[in-house]
């Protein structure tokens, strides 16, 4: 995906097993995607006189932990390297959220990790879109 500039990927390893992966792409959060309520919080967390039509994030694309390596909380350890590595280095986007469409088996992951759901509707009936505000590491 990278080679298509559509995202970048990044890869765990231990010695020559994979442990864990995760992409990033570019994002938006817009009106039409999400339930009244989170719109106006959204919304409202700007300064006044800067509405937007939508509003920028970097997205998720893949996260998993091999199974091999699963129950020993390196996901919430990834997702917190995620975290850092954006909030510590505003040269790869300027952004204010992480996104991530969440399979319907995963939301205890994301909402444990601080996620919370844009809309009420499940997508293609196996993920829902979530959202981390940045500005809660500050």
């Amino acid at each position: 995906m990278r080679d298509k500039r559509i995202a970048t990927s990044f890869i765990l390893e231990d010695d020559s097993n994979i442990v864990a992966y995760f992409c990033l792409l570019n994002d938006k959060i817009s009106r039409q995607e999400i339930t009244n309520n989170q719109w106006k919080k959204i919304k409202d967390s700007y300064p006044t006189g800067k509405k937007f039509g939508s509003y920028p994030a970097i997205k998720i694309g893949r996260f998993a932990v091999s199974s091999a390596y699963k129950g020993r909380n390196i996901g919430t350890y990834l997702m917190n390297i995620i975290k850092g590595m954006l909030a510590d280095n505003p040269n790869y986007s300027a952004f204010r959220y992480l996104t991530v469409d969440a399979y319907l088996s995963a939301i205890g992951f994301y909402t444990k990790n601080n996620f919370m759901p844009l809309s009420e509707k499940i997508v293609n009936d196996h993920t829902r879109l979530m959202f981390f505000d940045m500005m809660e590491l500050e």
